[in-house]
């Protein structure tokens, strides 16, 4: 059984989250997402990563209008 980590790396969440690091700093820096430092590094709690991404608006995507031609 594996088990995945509690702290992730900075680049380590940006691909979870599918994010770029000023985006994901922004999120720490807001509340959004909460982080710990270990020493002269910052992690991203992987559980508050995973409550921020479950809590996002969903979007229906528009199906009737046509698509753009190229």
């Amino acid at each position: 059984m594996t088990t995945s980590p509690a702290l992730l790396r900075i680049p380590e969440a940006c691909l979870r989250a599918a994010c770029c690091r000023s985006f994901l700093y922004l999120r720490m820096a807001d509340g959004s997402i909460e982080s710990r430092k270990m020493g002269r590094s910052r992690r991203i709690v992987a559980a508050s990563l995973e409550a921020w991404m479950a809590n996002l608006p969903t979007v229906a995507l528009n199906t009737t209008a046509p698509a753009e031609e190229l």
